[in-house]
């Protein structure tokens, strides 16, 4: 058996499979949502959760797989979990502050718990194609050099996995939005990502549930003169985006349902009263503010390959609402799109078949 292992900002996600032959059937599934709020107070307790409920087939667990968000220079994607490895995710966790310390802990946990080897996938991984153009940061070199400040990449797994196992991979000019609590764009030449929004941090890119973006450097230098950097680190990480424009942390999902647009996630469940106007509009609002931003890095996409012919959105919320994706197209008409593709995401079965390879 398989356990595949996805450790997010604030939730924690298991798929255990079993091989039968080669293929791959999940035998049981589930995840910790809301970490760090009443019904789960961190991510250790997260891990004891999910093993309790693996407990009675843990003994036939023989490989584990670990999604991490970032692991820098010297990561290989699909390496086993060493002393070594493990530092070098200690080292470079400030790069990916939200998700990596969680991965951390879950490793922690699960290589006391489950004795057999355990393997680490990288979303930055698939970012190795990217040209110096695209790679470097235009600040002073020698400080970029020193620091290790260049653009990295993010949501790796999810944009790969959804291009090779969709009809996206007929073509050669792709553009991959991936839309859920982080947001990003990976625009795919021939097989191989050329761009991506997300940059050092995964704070980068089009604004998201709670991330700013990108944004003005002055609104952040601003802020540190005005409230410090512990301070600062927060309001772009946990109060900006949409949450910042609404006021109130959400789901996509619920900002749909606020402004008064379909929902077709069967497992959304709206847990508001009566909705006054103010909020009916904020929600429009942060909708469209989120669709701007994210055809603007559409345009520019489009222009670094000379040309665009899918769009593929995967991602919870990416494949989930075609209310979010007809609001990214509009007005895309000029692009002459092939085709619009989306696709439900699944890195544990990404990182899982990652796992037979290795095995055959």
């Amino acid at each position: 058996m398989i356990l595949v292992l996805n450790a997010g900002s604030s939730s924690l996600k298991y798929k255990l499979f079993e091989l039968h032959g080669r293929d791959l059937v999940i035998l049981k599934s589930g995840s910790v949502n809301d970490i760090g709020r009443k019904q789960c107070a961190n991510i250790s307790e997260a891990s004891k959760q999910i093993f309790a409920e693996i407990a009675p087939l843990s003994k036939n667990i023989s490989q584990v797989g670990h999604r991490i968000v970032f692991g820098g220079d010297k990561a290989k994607d699909g390496e086993e979990l060493t002393k070594a490895s493990l530092a070098n995710l200690l080292k470079v966790s400030h790069f990916a502050p939200l998700h990596n310390p969680s991965a951390v802990a879950t490793i922690k946990y699960f290589s006391k718990v489950l004795a057999c080897p355990h393997y680490l996938f990288y979303d930055d991984s698939f970012y190795s194609t990217l040209p110096e153009t695209e790679r470097i940061i235009p600040i002073d070199q020698i400080i970029s050099r020193k620091l290790g400040i260049q653009r990295r990449g993010f949501h790796g797994i999810s944009h790969q996995y959804a291009f090779l196992n969709s009809d996206a991979s007929k073509y050669s000019k792709v553009i991959s939005i991936h839309i859920g609590a982080g947001s990003s764009l990976t625009a795919i030449m021939d097989g191989q990502a050329i761009a991506t929004s997300m940059g050092l941090t995964p704070l980068g890119g089009i604004c998201m549930l709670t991330r700013s973006g990108d944004i003005d450097p002055g609104v952040v230098t601003f802020l540190i003169k005005k409230m410090g950097i512990q301070k600062t680190e927060h309001i772009l990480n946990k109060q900006s985006g949409l949450t910042g424009i609404m006021g109130a942390n959400l789901s996509f999902f619920d900002i749909l349902y606020l402004a008064g647009e379909k929902i077709e996630d069967e497992a959304y469940h709206p847990h508001f009263g009566n909705i006054d106007e103010s909020t009916r509009n904020n929600a429009k609002l942060a909708l469209d503010v989120f669709a701007s931003r994210t055809k603007q890095f559409i345009g520019a996409y489009s222009a670094t390959m000379g040309g665009v012919e899918a769009l593929l959105f995967t991602g919870r919320a990416g494949a989930g609402s075609s209310v979010l994706r007809s609001k990214i197209c509009y007005g895309l008409d000029y692009l002459n799109l092939k085709q619009v593709i989306s696709f439900r995401p699944d890195e544990e079965l990404a990182i899982a078949n990652k796992i037979i390879k290795n095995i055959y």
